[in-house]
């Protein structure tokens, strides 16, 4: 049988007050999946209708010895009320390979969706994205489900806001005409995922997380020549 896993659950809601175009921002977040203009060329890339990959790049970690590169899928659908944008996968690649294979175990079992609505108030619209997670953690880690929610969270604070930005930014242009959908950055994700990164594995470093990544640095001490 599969061994255990304990759960961590994040809800949480983030609002932008948008001043409204000529066209509705109700409109705007129920745009099509083939309609979306990617955030950044550089790391979102269509696969097909309603699917993206995303490449976060490699990341050196703090640590030193660790190098990861998360790639991720998503999947949009349209929703009463706008959309709902979820994470279908997340994949690691880099070295050492005992920390890699620990963090592909981690990310096995998540669910992750943000939901994009639009509410009118008065002369302002509110856009509205409301994110969700449900991670089935394995045993073992040396992490525990309140210290991975305090993390998550802390993330999500660091991140909806610039998320947040970009959409306001991108209807703005497209609710005065522009159906171009071009990208609207290229590299700015890369920058933040980079942040994000080296502020989680602080966090979880000295939360006392990974007891496999602190052994696979004992060992890569060890198999180094004198």
């Amino acid at each position: 049988s599969a061994p255990p896993r304990s759960r961590a659950r994040v809800d949480m809601t983030f609002e932008r007050r948008v001043k409204p175009g000529p066209r509705p921002l109700s409109e705007y977040v129920r745009l099509p999946a083939e309609k979306y203009s990617v955030l950044d060329s550089s790391q979102i890339e269509r696969v097909d209708g309603n699917s993206f990959k995303m490449d976060m790049g490699e990341i050196k970690l703090p640590m030193g010895f660790i190098t990861v590169h998360p790639t991720a899928r998503a999947q949009v659908e349209l929703t009463p009320t706008g959309a709902r944008q979820s994470v279908k996968g997340v994949s690691f690649e880099g070295k050492p390979e005992r920390v890699i294979n620990s963090m592909n175990r981690m990310f096995e079992e998540i669910n992750w969706s943000n939901e994009v609505s639009a509410e009118e108030a008065g002369e302002e619209s509110i856009l509205r994205c409301t994110i969700g997670m449900d991670w089935a953690l394995p045993q073992g880690l040396g992490i525990t489900p309140r210290m991975l929610e305090g993390l998550l969270s802390r993330l999500m604070k660091f991140a909806m806001p610039w998320f947040l930005t970009q959409l306001e930014r991108d209807y703005g242009r497209w609710s005065t005409g522009d159906d171009t959908r071009d990208a609207l950055s290229e590299g700015e994700m890369r920058d933040l995922t980079q942040k994000m990164a080296f502020d989680f594995a602080r966090k979880t470093v000295a939360e006392g997380f990974g007891s496999d990544t602190k052994r696979g640095k004992k060992n890569e001490m060890r198999d180094k020549p004198n």
